[in-house]
């Protein structure tokens, strides 16, 4: 063999390898083209999860100003039924112990007064006087005219 045929040799052998290297880059090109066609549809998922993640975090906010509204709410009825209670344990027996003594006071002068059964014969004495002096009246009247 000679020079020149070795050359061929190589040069057909550097073909067949450049050949297969040629076939391996268009695969190599034709995996990165679904590599970057996987990376795109990763990205938009990664902006979808990023959406509802702002969304849930707005969600987050407002579920937080509305607890922060409920606690306060829940401290001003802590605090109103605290002063109740202590109205309750202050005001109301001093109340009742002030309608107690006015029961006693209206009790006594209740006492104090006639039976209902000497009010209705007194009344019946009375209704008997004016029917009395109404009569004295008309007789005295009528002595006057005859005098």
């Amino acid at each position: 063999m000679n020079i020149e045929e070795k050359i061929l040799q190589l040069l057909e052998k550097q073909g067949e390898m450049i050949g297969q290297i040629n076939d391996r880059l268009g695969r190599l090109e034709d995996r990165m083209d679904r590599l970057e066609s996987r990376m795109d549809k990763l990205e938009g998922r990664m902006d979808k999860l990023e959406g509802r993640i702002d969304k849930l975090e707005a969600s987050q906010t407002a579920m937080q100003a509305t607890l922060d509204e409920h606690t306060a709410m829940l401290k001003k009825l802590d605090e109103r039924s605290l002063k109740s209670a202590v109205l309750l344990e202050t005001e109301v027996p001093r109340k009742f112990n002030l309608l107690y003594e006015g029961h006693s006071v209206i009790m006594e002068n209740m006492r104090g007064l006639a039976e209902k059964s000497r009010v209705e014969a007194l009344e019946d004495d009375v209704a008997m006087m004016k029917d009395s002096i109404k009569l004295l009246r008309i007789e005295v009247n009528a002595l006057k005219k005859a005098q």
